[in-house]
Parts: C-alpha cells; structure tokens; sequence
C-alpha cells in the first residue's frame, strides 16, 4: 500500500516537470512558421525632384581633381592600349536630355574610370573589367553610355519596346544596392525613352512584374531574384546585350553567388552574344584569374584607375589598440568628443554628432550596440539582415536625410552604397584575415568623390586581429598612413615566433631554442606570448 502511495506521489511530481525537449520543438516550429511569414514591402517610388535632391547627392569635394588625376592603364591582353578620354562630358556626344540630367546632378567633370570606359562601351565591343578606388563614379561609368545607346536605338528605331526580355541586366550584392543603382539608372534615364525596373527579396512579385510589363529596358536585381524570375520566364534574356555584375569580386569570390552564376550559364541564359561588364573597387587576382574567363572573352579589356586594392588618399585612417571588453567605452569616447547636447532643462539627453557609420560583426551584435548608443542619447538606427526590407529600406532613408547620426550595420553596407556628408567611418569590429578587402569598402562609406573622411578601427590585439597586423600596415604605408608602433611590434614578435617555430622543426627539444611549451599549429605559434602588448 505504502509503494503504490509512494509510486503515485513520484509520478505526480515527474508528470508536473515541463518536457523541456517537447517545448524547444515547438519553440522552434513557431519561430520557424514566424519567420516564413515574410513582410512584403513596396518602398516608396521617388520624384523627379527627390532623384536630384541636392541633400541627397555626394558633392565633388576639395581633393576630386587628385581622384581625377589617378592614372589609368587599360589592356586588352598583353596588349596595352591607348584611347582619347573625354575632358569633359561635353565631350562624351551624349543625348540633350542626358546631358541635362548630368548637370541636374552636379557632376562637373568625368572622373578617371568614367573617362575610360564611356569610349571603351560606346565604340568598341569588348567585354570590360573595370577597377577604381571607393568613391570615383563607377556606376555613372557604365550606365551613362548604356542609357544613351538605348535612348538613341529607341529614336532610330533599332531597339523596340521590351517588357520581358531587358536590354540590359545589371546584378547588385544587396537590396539596398539594387535600389540605390535603380534610383541613379531612373535619375540618368529621366527626360529619355529608356524604361528601367528592380526585383529584389520581400517585395511582391506581382508588383514587379507589372512594372516589367509596363516596359524593362534596364533590369536591376539580386541574383536570387534575376534566378527566379528566369526559372519562371518572368524575364528572358534572348534580348539581353549587357551583363553588368556591380561589385564583382563579391559575386567571385562568394561560393553561393558564383555557384548561381555558374548555373546561368548551364541552362544557357547566358550563351546568346552579349557583353559582360564586371566592377569593383577591389579584386582578388588569384580569384579573378580562376573564374573570370567562365564570364568574359578571353580578349576583355582591364581597365585600372588608381592603384588596386588600396584606400583612397583622401582618407584618414586610425587604428587603435583596444580590448575586446574596453570597445564600447572608447566608443562612447569617440562619439561623445565630438558631439553637442541638445536637450533643454529637465529634458533627456539628446546629442547631436558628426554623422557616423560603424561596422560591427553579428546582426544581434548591430541591434545590442544601437540600443546602447540610443540609451546614452545618441540618434542611432541600426541596419542588419535581421530587420525586414521595410525597417531597413526607412533606415537607410532616414540617415541619408540626416534624422539619425549614427548608422550601424554588419557588413550588408559595407559595399557601394552612397551615404552624403559621412565624416567618420568606425570599424567596432574589424575583417576576418581571410576577408580583409571589406576594411577597404567600409572604410570607404567616406572620403568619396573627393571629399574628406576619417576611419577609425578597433584592433584587438589579444584576439584574431592580431592576423591582421602585416596586412594592415601594408594597406597604411600604400596610402601614406601613419603606421602605429603597437602593429609593427606585433609583426616582429610574430616573425620572431616563426622563426623559434623554424628551429624547433629541426632541433631535438623545443626547450634548446627557449620555447615554454611545444607549440601544436603554426597558428599557436603566431599568437604565443602576446600578453606581451
């Protein structure tokens, strides 16, 4: 009688306990569902006037004619070859209507890769590889001749309406490049009979399609979408004359994104003539070497404005010594030296400060460290892939407009996109090793088209930073940068390190060559000691 009381009494108290594994399935079965409920959006088209909204723009600042002047090599091959650059737009014979949607965007001069490729697309048929620095007008250098040939083939009669089957299909990284292209494609194009749509993730199908249908000359996406719509016959490419990838060192280098490119061309979307244009303001050579040719004619031309892989000299750089733990005081620091209060008597504290983008790794990470800046009384907004199209659609608005200061994002805007008036670039976390050519897009966000800017960069030098620290000094000393002393020191300790490590492969005990304990990977041996600093 007394093991059945007690039997039922255990299994009263078992039964009482949650199923913690049961609760964690359905946990995640509702977030799962929460997260296939996606938030369509349509973002809001702009006018006439907003496309040529001065605030809006990026001004040639005090050092354009520096950028201007970079040199510029072009080759076909081994061959090098030599063109007439247009000293002014003037020059470039473009469309009436054209030539007053330039001067409506103040742009005043071609810069070096503009004057470079606007002949090369317009009299030649070569396919083009293009490369200049951060900030020179890469995207005006291929959609200026492009808009214009189709304009002028629509008025002769050469090129018909097109809904389903674009002229032109241009490929970007992210949605907020995809649109950024399409604004400056619809602003080049305005005046003119050229048609220009977008496609990108989370934004209704239907209703791209019908701006397709109302006419599509130039077509701008993702590739998951461009992939879509091609699988579906959405879009064709059978009219298709130029493929444009912006950004092409991403779309390389990046497994998935060449894996999808690769596919285009199996299911030959890609085998009708046409002409492939890639840009970038960095270029893995090894990479590019690899794959280019599955893309472009052997005989494409190389076009090189300025020095590769290498920030613009109008940039500050600033590298700083900081712990892991010590990064959201100094930013704090950072933010607060040049920031004015706002706020009235009795009021909560509100500061006003430079505009300024940071970089962080983690899309958690991004939101954490906006609710800790808007809690200190900056105006901060934060932008992660976390957030629906429509958060950040607005978010990248707002900070464009100047109603927030302070920007913060992962790496999803590190690339091409064109923020006004950013003083200050910070890189809370800097680049993996393997990964280092983002420093020089982020840092990038400022010092465009002339202007000034200044970047800033925590290092961490008891953390994977530490691998960095040759690369870093290499990317200084190639833009006339003061060099601190803390990097040079951890790259000698480093070589020093390399060499025991040389030593200890041929010697009996790891102890004659005065090692503390035997180091297990050349990666050990890199990052042994480094208390030290």
């Amino acid at each position: 009688m007394t093991t059945q009381k007690t039997g039922n009494f255990f299994s009263q108290i078992f039964s009482e306990i949650p199923d913690l594994e049961k609760e964690e399935k359905s946990r995640q079965e509702s977030n799962s569902i929460k997260r296939a409920i996606r938030q369509l959006f349509i973002p809001d088209s702009k006018t006439t006037d907003e496309l040529f909204d001065a605030n809006l723009q990026i001004a040639a600042g005090p050092h354009f004619q520096s950028v201007k002047n970079e040199d510029v090599h072009i080759y076909r091959g081994e061959e090098k070859l030599t063109i007439k650059f247009p000293q002014s737009f003037e020059e470039c014979n473009f469309d009436v209507s054209i030539m007053e949607n330039i001067k409506k965007k103040n742009y005043k001069t071609p810069t070096q890769i503009q004057a470079a490729m606007i002949p090369l697309i317009r009299d030649t048929d070569y396919d083009i590889l293009g490369h200049s620095q951060t900030g020179t007008g890469k995207t005006a250098a291929f959609l200026l001749p492009i808009i214009d040939e189709i304009h002028k083939g629509h008025q002769s009669g050469q090129i018909t309406f097109n809904s389903d089957s674009p002229y032109v299909i241009v490929l970007a990284t992210t949605r907020e490049l995809v649109m950024q292209l399409f604004e400056d494609a619809l602003a080049f194009a305005s005046g003119t009979s050229v048609s220009v749509a977008y496609a990108i993730g989370d934004m209704p199908s239907g209703y791209s399609i019908r701006t397709l249908k109302k006419g599509c000359d130039i077509f701008i996406s993702t590739i998951g979408k461009l992939c879509d719509y091609l699988a579906y016959s959405v879009v064709t490419t059978y009219k298709m004359k130029y493929f444009v990838l912006d950004e092409a060192d991403r779309f390389l280098s990046k497994q998935c994104a060449l894996d999808d490119l690769r596919r285009l061309n199996d299911f030959g979307y890609l085998k009708q003539k046409h002409r492939t244009i890639m840009l970038s303001a960095t270029f893995d050579v090894e990479t590019l070497n690899d794959v280019k040719n599955e893309f472009m004619a052997e005989n494409h031309c190389w076009v090189r404005a300025g020095a590769v892989n290498q920030v613009v000299n109008t940039i500050t750089q600033k590298i700083l010594k900081v712990a892991h733990f010590q990064k959201r005081q100094t930013l704090l620091k950072i933010l607060l030296e040049k920031s004015t209060n706002l706020n009235q008597p009795f009021e909560e504290t509100i500061y006003k400060t430079e505009k300024t983008v940071i970089f962080i790794h983690g899309r958690r990470e991004c939101d954490r460290l906006s609710i800790v800046l808007a809690c200190e009384g900056f105006r901060v907004i934060p932008v992660n892939t976390h957030r629906t199209l429509k958060q950040r659609t607005e978010a990248v608005e707002k900070f464009k407009k100047g109603e927030y200061d302070i920007l913060v994002s992962n790496d999803l805007l590190a690339r091409g996109m064109n923020f006004p008036n950013v003083d200050h670039v910070i890189n809370y976390d800097l680049p993996t090793p393997e990964n280092l050519v983002q420093y020089i897009h982020a840092v990038g966000r400022t010092g465009r088209a002339g202007n000034a800017g200044l970047a800033t960069s925590f290092f961490d030098p008891f953390g994977p930073d530490s691998l960095l620290a040759k690369s870093l000094i290499v990317i200084l000393e190639q833009s006339m940068q003061v060099v601190p002393e803390f990097l040079r020191d951890i790259v000698r300790h480093q070589q020093r390190i390399a060499e025991q490590c040389e030593q200890y492969q041929h010697s009996d005990t790891y102890e004659e060559i005065g090692l503390e304990c035997e180091p297990t990977t050349s990666k050990e041996c890199l990052n042994l000691n480094n208390d030290t600093w």
